[in-house]
């Protein structure tokens, strides 16, 4: 069975999809038929397209310095150009007006085209309203990659509809866990997060992490995933900028420590992201700076845990490669019973 697929955003991620697709695409039978930049798009239409796409992707260098550039290619344009079965989506987040990247969504599902996303914004202020969207239109949208990329969080959410779940704490953004650990060997926040960006652990405008969207958007999403209507904008967020750092160094040495954690809790409809000290038995007080952990709490008052890596790009393209192969199993069971 032949999928043909698209790639739409070519950054880090983006680049890490590609090299992943040239190692698992032909096995898989997977065709890369183009890809996106906010600049303009390439169609493959041969082995030499391909090729030189690969050799982009493998060398960190930009869309547009692929022969086939087309400048001004937009996502309409790729899609009658190339008629995919799956998009991959891999754009920066628009979180406080939801474009371009809602109306590229919503395109998508329009003319059919399934979707494997690492973008986090369309589900994130909306969840439910696009799945079922989604859903009457007969297309698949997986979203492993929104969410702790490289450690499996919303596949246990998933596993828990339909239980009794009071709530969740989680550190769900490795960044801010790396900052604070800097913090907790003296450094200032301004020059721990300097340290971050120069080591490439945040972007060179970190507003997305030490502000909250990125860890309150991981949230949207797995509250969503249990059956809350919860968006981005429900969400409470403390931004880490403010951050007590005598106290986050105390805390070392009261045996606790001081996270960034995202905290729902169900009943009472609080969701919120903020600097929170952690002690006692959690594992949120030994998750690794660059690791993400969870703790679900459910009924009789257990703790389920789950904690590990999470991105850099290329675990992100895997993540995505692992809904890609589960869209090819539903595809081909929905075929067999044609």
């Amino acid at each position: 069975m032949n999928v043909g697929v698209v790639i739409v955003g070519f950054g880090s991620v983006g680049r890490a999809l590609t090299v992943e697709l040239g190692n698992v695409g032909s096995r898989l039978g997977v065709r890369v038929l183009g890809a996106l930049s906010s600049r303009g798009g390439v169609v493959v239409r041969g082995a030499r397209d391909l090729n030189a796409l690969h050799r982009l992707a493998s060398s960190g260098l930009k869309l547009d310095e692929h022969p086939s550039f087309r400048e001004g290619m937009g996502l309409g344009d790729l899609l009658s150009s190339t008629s995919p079965n799956l998009a991959f989506v891999a754009l920066p987040p628009s979180y406080v007006t939801g474009e371009p990247n809602e109306s590229m969504f919503r395109e998508l599902v329009e003319r059919g085209v399934s979707i494997v996303t690492a973008d986090k914004t369309v589900l994130a202020r909306g969840f439910r309203g696009f799945m079922d969207y989604a859903e009457r239109r007969g297309v698949y949208v997986g979203f492993r990659a929104t969410v702790a990329a490289g450690t499996p969080f919303t596949d246990l959410v998933r596993g828990l509809r339909g239980r009794e779940v009071a709530g969740f704490r989680a550190i769900l953004n490795s960044t801010t866990n790396y900052i604070l650990s800097l913090v907790e060997s003296g450094m200032s926040f301004r020059e721990a997060l300097g340290r971050a960006v120069r080591e490439g652990y945040a972007e060179p405008d970190p507003s997305v992490d030490v502000d909250g969207w990125d860890p309150a958007a991981k949230l949207a999403i797995l509250a969503s995933v249990l059956g809350r209507d919860v968006g981005i904008h429900n969400v409470e967020r403390v931004s880490l900028r403010g951050v007590d750092e005598g106290g986050v160094r105390s805390a070392v040495r009261e045996g606790c420590r001081v996270r960034y954690v995202a905290e729902a809790l169900i009943d009472r409809e609080v969701f919120r992201v903020a600097p929170l000290k952690v002690c006692g038995n959690s594992q949120l007080l030994r998750t690794p700076s660059t690791h993400n952990c969870i703790e679900i709490y459910v009924e009789g008052g257990e703790v389920i845990t789950l904690s590990g890596p999470a991105g850099p790009a290329w675990r992100t393209a895997k993540v995505m490669i692992s809904d890609m192969v589960e869209y090819i199993e539903r595809r081909a069971r929905f075929r067999s019973n044609l």
